[in-house]
């Protein structure tokens, strides 16, 4: 089975680095197109149409990621811009304002990567008496809160909300080809509860961009495979489907202790369990770990299904270490040097079986080690990777599950947290999707005796191997 988003964000990665069409020197270089939206803008400015805005700082070394072709230029989102506009909401409490003719765009109608419609609609009233602006068809709207990094073409005449941002590009700037590239740009967001970027962040993204026709030809290209992988996809989905219900219920009856049968020479749980916690014990006295609070009892109102009587029900809690991440702020981690221990950053990192690494820093605090599972808590919730660099950094988009026992099977436990995922997403609190240390620390996981886990590995291990040369077999 081809990975179809992998294959985009690859080709997408070599679209941005001059990698996926030839440079012509007759399209000559984007330091002459910059001035032309230098001259637009000025005029426009002259003529009052706009207004004017602060100077964006120059563009550091450390904010360079990768080496581009000579005849394209690292620029500021801002410096290709004439204007942006943001929006606002009419009043709620003012019926008139609701239910006319005027499409009105939120984070709901952030769907695929062009609007056509909206699921709401203000009057022209509603619109003259809010922050609200009209945007009309054929340009940009950007997520400016609780979805960054999403854009969206506008094929429609449209007023935004206050979470939305319209960008106004100068002459020369393919706007698809912005569509493509700007949801792989760096944002640095801000907030608490609900995540969001400044005007001034947004302004100083970094992108890299070609001259004119370059950037009509990498969009010709970028259409033409994009539309062959979507073709790809479809004949894929049903056999995908098939295949992922096929090890759905196989991870079910794993966990059920009914993949393999239960060998009582292999002894029981609850001694390997004792053996946990005495294991526990020793790291707490040589002060290796952290004393941690009881967890609550196991009721019977809390076990979802039956298992061997050489299991035991336990919480996840009392088997593992759980290391929470920390964000570092910018100058705490370079993009460019490779300096220090990887930083991982969130769900991005992790692209199918594979470690994206992109920052590093020196100096480290909240570390995951070799075998610890990642998993991902915040925002994409639930993906997954046993870790098999020494060190690396975790961001707080990140919790390691780190095992107090050699006798526990880190495989098995990956299985069981993948089997786990959906009910964990399904208990993800706040506006955005997260998991807790609460949710790791008390959920419930059937243990096995420690000879029983490893058999469970090998014959998951070997049916997973099965569905795959299945599916290579049919592509």
């Amino acid at each position: 089975m081809i990975d179809t988003d992998l294959l985009k964000e690859k080709i997408l990665d070599l679209a941005m680095r001059g990698k996926l069409v030839e440079q012509d020197p007759a399209d000559g270089n984007t330091r002459d197109l910059l001035q032309e939206i230098q001259a637009e803008r000025e005029q426009l400015i002259k003529e009052k149409k706009i207004k004017k805005t602060k100077t964006l700082p120059p563009i550091s070394e450390d904010e360079i990621p990768y080496e581009i072709p000579e005849s394209w230029e690292w620029v500021r989102l801002g410096d290709i811009l004439l204007e942006h506009l943001g929006g606002g909401t009419p009043s709620k409490k003012v019926s008139q304002y609701w239910g006319g003719n005027i499409p009105w765009c939120s984070i709901k109608d952030f769907h695929g990567d062009t609007l056509t419609e909206t699921i709401d609609s203000i009057t022209e009233e509603g619109l003259n008496n809010s922050s609200s602006n009209l945007i009309q068809s054929g340009n940009l709207i950007v997520a400016t809160r609780l979805a960054v990094g999403k854009i969206m073409l506008t094929n429609i005449d449209v007023a935004i909300n206050q979470d939305l941002r319209a960008l106004f590009f100068g002459s020369g700037i393919n706007k698809i080809f912005i569509r493509y590239i700007y949801g792989q740009l760096n944002f640095v967001t801000q907030g608490v509860t609900v995540k969001g970027i400044n005007i001034n962040n947004l302004m100083s993204i970094v992108l890299p961009l070609p001259p004119t026709k370059e950037q009509e030809r990498i969009v010709k290209q970028l259409n033409g495979i994009y539309e062959l992988i979507e073709q790809l996809s479809k004949s894929e989905e049903n056999y995908k489907l098939y295949t992922e219900l096929i090890s759905k219920k196989t991870l079910d009856l794993a966990m059920q202790g009914k993949l393999v049968p239960q060998l009582p020479e292999e002894g029981t749980a609850s001694t390997l369990l004792e053996e946990v916690a005495a294991e526990r014990q020793r790291l707490v006295d040589e002060k290796k770990i952290k004393k941690t609070k009881p967890l609550p009892e196991i009721s019977e109102e809390e076990i979802p299904y039956e298992i061997p009587e050489s299991w035991e029900w336990v919480r996840l809690g009392e088997l593992i270490e759980l290391i929470s991440g920390k964000d570092f702020k910018s100058d705490r981690y370079n993009s460019v040097t490779g300096d220090g221990i990887p930083y991982l950053t969130g769900a991005s990192n992790i692209i199918g079986n594979q470690l994206m690494i992109d920052r590093w820093t020196s100096t480290p605090e909240n570390i995951a080690i070799q075998n610890d599972i990642l998993i991902s808590v915040k925002g994409t919730v639930g993906k997954l990777h046993i870790l098999t660099e020494n060190q690396v950094h975790i961001a707080r988009q990140f919790m390691a599950i780190r095992l107090l026992s050699c006798k526990l099977n880190i495989n098995y436990v990956y299985y069981y947290l993948e089997n786990s995922i959906k009910s964990l997403a399904t208990a993800a609190k706040g506006l955005i999707p997260g998991i807790s240390r609460v949710d790791l620390l008390e959920r419930l996981i059937p243990i096995p005796p420690e000879k029983e886990q490893e058999r469970i590995v090998n014959k998951l291990n070997e049916i997973e191997h099965i569905i795959s040369s299945n599916l290579s077999a049919n592509n």
